[in-house]
């Protein structure tokens, strides 16, 4: 996750959210994603049907772990054994597991809300439209913008270059113009030993052919 252009209707607002804070009250970007509605719609139905199949093995006293059908009993002392070691006792985590586990070598049962992350119905609210304006987003979460929308490539280009982004970062006239040009950067690369984030990856070509 890092950063990406996303194409936005003409003159598009990005929707806001009041968020309370310690100091007050604050106006904040509401994180959206930007990928048809009736996409996640189709996406929600296929996690059903994978929650089905692992629920009916769950009721049947197995489980899914590392793509491996187990017994519940095999499941507990695996994660155990795989996750978690003696001396992170201190940790609530580990407490947790111990009493999952102990409730299902008793009852044959274990907490489905543990278990299992039970698809949830896609609120349209978090999906945004798209256009043919020039916007740059955040992907980190699932999509806040850092730039004001543009109508064109190049006054997007020219904003990054000659204004700190909304996150405060100074963008380079190459670097606006490559992920303009790629569509994307990812949070951090790590190449031969040196780390460049989102608007220093143009430098990696470079760095490459020295």
């Amino acid at each position: 996750m890092g950063r990406e252009i996303r194409r936005v209707p003409a003159n598009w607002q990005h929707p806001k959210y009041i968020r309370e804070t310690y100091s007050g009250y604050i106006l904040c970007y509401k994180a959206m994603c930007q990928w048809s509605y009736d996409e996640a719609i189709e996406s929600y139905k296929n996690q059903i049907e994978e929650f089905k199949e692992a629920y009916n093995l769950y009721k049947n006293g197995f489980i899914m772990f590392e793509n491996h059908c187990v017994t519940i009993k095999d499941y507990c002392q695996k994660y155990i054994d795989k996750y978690l070691k003696p001396a992170d006792k201190k940790f609530s985590a580990y407490e947790k597991c111990w009493l999952v586990m102990e409730h299902g070598l008793e009852t044959g049962t274990l907490d489905i809300e543990y278990i299992f992350n039970i698809p949830k119905y896609p609120d349209p609210q978090r999906y945004m439209p798209t256009g043919e304006w020039y916007q740059l987003y955040e992907t980190v979460s699932e999509g806040t913008p850092l730039s004001p929308p543009f109508e064109t490539a190049d006054q997007l280009i020219d904003w990054l270059s000659n204004n700190l982004d909304y996150r405060g970062t100074q963008w380079s006239r190459e670097a606006a113009t490559n992920i303009l040009k790629v569509g994307f950067a990812v949070s951090l690369i790590v190449n031969n030993g040196e780390m460049y984030t989102p608007e220093q990856q143009h430098l990696i070509k470079e760095a490459q052919n020295d």
